[in-house]
C-alpha cells in the first residue's frame, strides 16, 4: 500500500480549527489534503467523487452527517472513523459507571415520557427539572433540561425533527451544574491531546490543555483512558471523551464520541494530524 494519505475535510464549521488543522498537514508531508462544503440542514456533503483521484487510505474529518455520508456512500479506508453502535449511552455508561455525570439515569423510548412523566420527576427530579438526552451519539436532539411546569412546549421541542420517533432511546438524568467542560483525543488507552471548550457555566472560553498546565482535568482523563481499556472498552483507533467539573469540584464524563466528527477547538492539531495519518497508513 502506498504511504500517501488523502484527508477529505469538510469546510464550514469552525473556520480557526479547520486552519489550523491544514496548516498541520500541510506541515506533516506526504498527505494530500481535498476539501468538501457539506450541505446546510442537508444529508451529507455535496456530490463528489466516491474515491479520491488516487489510490490509497482516505480519512475524513468534519461533521456528524458528513460522516453518515462517507460510511454510507464511499469505501474509502478508514474513511469516517466512528462506531456509532459503541457511542450510544447505552454502550459506554456500563463502562464507566459512577465516572459518569449521568450516573443517576433510566433508559426508556421517547414515545414512554409521557405516560412515565411523573414517575421520572420523583425518582430523579431536582427543583422540578429533569434531563433528557438522545441514547445515540447522531443527536437526534440537543440534551435539554427540562421543567414540569414547561413539560408540553419542552416535548414539542425535543420531539420537532421526523427521526425523533416513540421508539427513539432517551436518557433522563439527574440535573447537575457544571462549570468546566474539556474534549480529548483518545489512542490506545491514553491521551493525545485535549482543550477546555466551555469555562464558568457555558462562557467561552477556548484554552488548550497539556499535560503541564491540564492539572486535575488532564489526570483525570488519563486514567478513565486506561480504565476504558481495562474494562475492554476501545470503541475506535482513536475517539474523543468529554469531561467537565461540577460546581461541588468533581470531575465527571460528560459523554464519548467519535473521532471524524468531533471538533478540534484548541486541541494541538499537529498532535491529531500525525497520529491520524500515522493510523491510516498503518490500517
Amino acid at each position: 500500500m502506498t504511504d500517501a494519505v488523502t484527508w477529505m475535510v469538510e469546510t464550514g464549521l469552525d473556520p480557526d480549527s479547520e486552519n489550523r488543522l491544514l496548516a498541520s498537514l500541510e506541515a506533516l508531508g506526504g498527505v494530500e489534503v481535498r476539501l468538501r462544503k457539506g450541505i446546510p440542514f442537508g444529508q451529507g456533503l455535496n456530490p463528489g467523487p466516491k474515491k479520491p483521484p488516487r489510490e490509497g487510505p482516505v480519512i475524513y474529518h468534519g461533521s456528524l452527517n458528513g460522516a453518515a455520508w462517507v460510511q454510507a456512500n464511499t469505501d474509502w479506508s478508514p474513511g469516517a472513523i466512528a462506531n456509532n453502535a459503541a457511542f450510544r449511552c447505552r454502550s459506554y455508561y456500563p463502562a464507566f459507571g459512577d465516572y459518569l455525570l449521568n450516573s443517576r439515569h433510566v433508559f426508556l423510548p421517547f414515545g414512554s415520557l409521557e405516560t412515565m412523566k411523573n414517575d421520572l420527576f420523583d425518582l430523579l427530579g431536582a427543583d422540578d427539572c429533569i434531563f433528557i438526552r438522545p441514547d445515540n451519539n447522531d443527536k437526534p436532539f440537543t440534551g435539554k433540561l427540562v421543567k414540569r411546569e414547561e413539560w408540553a412546549e419542552d416535548m414539542k421541542l425535543l420531539g420537532f425533527y421526523d427521526v425523533v420517533t416513540p421508539d427513539l432511546m432517551v436518557v433522563v438524568a439527574r440535573p447537575q451544574n457544571v462549570t468546566d467542560e474539556c474534549r480529548f483525543f483518545i489512542q490506545g488507552g491514553r491521551v493525545l491531546t485535549g482543550s477546555l471548550y466551555r469555562k464558568n457555566v457555558y462562557t467561552q472560553q477556548h484554552q488548550t490543555l497539556t499535560f503541564r498546565d491540564g492539572g486535575a482535568l488532564w489526570d483525570m482523563a488519563e486514567s478513565l483512558a486506561k480504565h476504558a481499556v481495562e474494562v475492554g472498552y476501545n470503541p475506535d483507533p482513536i475517539w474523543v471523551m468529554d469531561l467537565c467539573r461540577g460546581t461541588n469540584g468533581l470531575i465527571r464524563l460528560l459523554e464519548v464520541g467519535g473521532f471524524c466528527g468531533a471538533g478540534l477547538y484548541a486541541c494541538d492539531t499537529d498532535i491529531i494530524a500525525e497520529a491520524a495519518t500515522e493510523l491510516a497508513r498503518s490500517l
